[in-house]
């Protein structure tokens, strides 16, 4: 059985969710490098993020359940589409980690004394359309 790489991650969440939802279909899924960039996060760009593989044979099937996953729209909580602020387009990234300011000095300062990655950031949407990075609403 031959493993097929059909999408790849920056974090490892994101990976679980998907296999997940893979799983959920019958899909046997793997992940691969999932423990290498929890404990390096800075060589996840190096190692091609979080692997997720299936079955040659079932390639086709799930590729079409992440299509359809990358599609969804994003509801908040009273079930309305969450658009961009700056554009008004629904076409949306989530789980954006960002850090600005001091949150990002300490980032950068854990690196240095520690050699960790401090997790001091702000999950965010962003727009595919424009980059407008904004806050859940």
């Amino acid at each position: 059985m031959e493993l097929i790489t059909v999408k790849s991650f920056d974090q490892p969440i994101q990976a679980h969710l998907c296999k997940s939802r893979l799983q959920d279909a019958g899909i046997p899924v793997f992940l691969f490098d999932e423990n290498m960039t929890s404990v390096a996060p800075f060589h996840t760009i190096h190692l091609g993020g979080v692997r997720l593989k299936v079955p040659e044979e079932r390639v086709a099937d799930a590729i079409k359940i992440i299509e359809e996953l990358d599609n969804s729209q994003y509801t908040n909580e009273e079930g309305e589409p969450v658009k961009c602020p700056e554009c008004g387009s629904e076409n949306l990234h989530s789980g954006i980690n960002d850090a600005k300011g001091l949150k990002r000095v300490w980032n950068i300062v854990s690196i240095i004394l520690f050699g960790i990655f401090a997790p001091f950031t702000e999950t965010k949407y962003e727009c595919k359309d424009c980059g407008q990075r904004f806050e859940r609403p």
